[in-house]
Formats: C-alpha cells, sequence, structure tokens
C-alpha cells in the first residue's frame, strides 16, 4: 500500500510538473495570438484611414491640376497681351517718329509753331513710352511671378501624385499581405 501511495504521490508531483510547463507555454501562444489580433485591428485601422485619404487627395490633386491650367491659360492670355502691347508700342513709337519727322519738314515761316509742337509731341511721346514700358515691365513681372508659382504648383502636384501611387501600391501591397 506504501508502494502504491508512494507511486500516486510521485505520479501527482510529475503531472503538475508537466502541466505547468505546458501551462506557460499556452499562456505564452495566447499571449502571441493577442499580439497578432492587436496588430491586426490595427493595421485594418491603418488602411482603412489610408482608404479613406485616397480619395481626399485625389481630388486636391484634381483642384491642383485644374488651378495650374487656369493659371496658365492666364499666363498665355497675358503673354498674348505682351506681344500685343509691344506691337501697338512699336506702332506707336514709328507714327510718332514720322509725325516729327513730318512736324520738323514744315515750312521756315511754321518753324518756331513746329517746334514748339514737335517738343510738345516729343515730351507726350516720351511719357507715353515711360508709362508704355513701365506697363510692358509690370506685365512681365507678373507674367515671370504666375510662371514661378505654375512650376512650384507642378513640383508639388508631381509630389502628391507620387506619394498617392506611394499608398496606393502600399494598401495593394503590404496591409493586403496581412490580410492574408
Amino acid at each position: 500500500m506504501m508502494k502504491k501511495l508512494f507511486t500516486l504521490v510521485l505520479l501527482t508531483t510529475f503531472m503538475c510538473s508537466c502541466s505547468k510547463d505546458f501551462t506557460d507555454d499556452i499562456d505564452d501562444i495566447n499571449g502571441k495570438i493577442d499580439n497578432l489580433s492587436s496588430t491586426i485591428k490595427t493595421n485594418k485601422s491603418q488602411e482603412d484611414e489610408i482608404l479613406k485619404s485616397i480619395p481626399e487627395l485625389q481630388k486636391a490633386d484634381k483642384e491642383l491640376k485644374g488651378y495650374i491650367t487656369t493659371l496658365e491659360a492666364k499666363s498665355k492670355k497675358l503673354e498674348e497681351k505682351a506681344t500685343a502691347t509691344d506691337t501697338k508700342l512699336d506702332k506707336v513709337k514709328a507714327d510718332l517718329e514720322k509725325e516729327i519727322a513730318a512736324n520738323k519738314k514744315s515750312t521756315d515761316a511754321n518753324k518756331k509753331s513746329i517746334d514748339a509742337n514737335a517738343d510738345a509731341i516729343t515730351t507726350n511721346n516720351n511719357s507715353i513710352l515711360a508709362q508704355l514700358e513701365a506697363l510692358k515691365t509690370s506685365v512681365n513681372k507678373e507674367i515671370a511671378t504666375i510662371n514661378s508659382t505654375l512650376e512650384s504648383l507642378k513640383a508639388e502636384d508631381a509630389k502628391l501624385q507620387k506619394n498617392i501611387d506611394d499608398l496606393t501600391t502600399y494598401v495593394d501591397t503590404q496591409l493586403k499581405d496581412n490580410k492574408d
């Protein structure tokens, strides 16, 4: 009987020690499962946020491209106006020079009057030319500013498009791998 009792105690001790080792392993596995579940939930949340932001980014990109198109059209119109202004300016210069030359050829009797008129025309001509040159300079500065803004916007648009592409690729590859 003692022998059976001793065997029973020995067997119980062995079973308890064995079950304790398995309990620690099971607890460790359960902990890992909980961590994986948490990671999956976090990844799903991140994926949802990314998927929500992509249409907004695409909308912003579309608006930016529209803005760029509008600015390009305005720039082109300003350049056309600047060219037209240059043409008109050249015509005004030629007409004024012809007028001055024509007035200088007048008779000697009207020379003093003509000279006064020529001086007045020259003064007015110089004033008009100065105003036209100032306008031309202003238009050219505005064109340069618009072109600079366009280049900056195009660069930012390229960065935005790259980020959209990167996010789309990330969602398509990395996050979908986590679902599997």
